[in-house]
């Protein structure tokens, strides 16, 4: 690759928000007009091959979406943190979903302990009968 081709897989490695996952896809679409394969692309991104293959196939059914869709919502580590204290104050789901603009089910996922992360489980830990 050239120099504005290693800048721009430079800025797609470190996609976080939604805009940047969007600037990935394009960036994916861009590799494989160039004749890059999905392992590849997907080495270059730093993302899954699943997706990329995913990406791939829609790609060459002309399908592939270089952008997200409006229902595919990400929020920020702020609006979850927000969601965390209130629900730390007491507030019910219902306000709290209504103060940051998220579905309750979200909120309750943000706080939900279950969710958070996970430390890998030992192979001693695992369930013995």
């Amino acid at each position: 690759m050239n120099a504005v081709g290693d800048a721009k897989v430079e800025k797609a490695k470190g996609a976080s928000s939604e805009t940047d996952f969007a600037k990935k896809r394009r960036f994916a679409a861009e590799l494989f007009e160039r004749g890059f394969g999905y392992k590849k692309t997907s080495a270059i991104l730093e993302l899954s091959e699943n997706t990329v293959k995913d990406w791939a196939k829609a790609y060459k059914r002309g399908c592939l979406q270089r952008s997200l869709h409006d229902t595919s919502v990400r929020y920020s580590p702020d609006v979850r943190e927000k969601a965390a204290k209130l629900r730390a104050q007491g507030v019910s789901w219902r306000k709290i979903s209504e103060a940051t603009g998220a579905s309750v089910s979200a909120c309750r996922k943000w706080c939900d302990p279950v969710f958070q992360k996970k430390e890998p489980k030992k192979s001693s830990d695992r369930l013995r009968r």
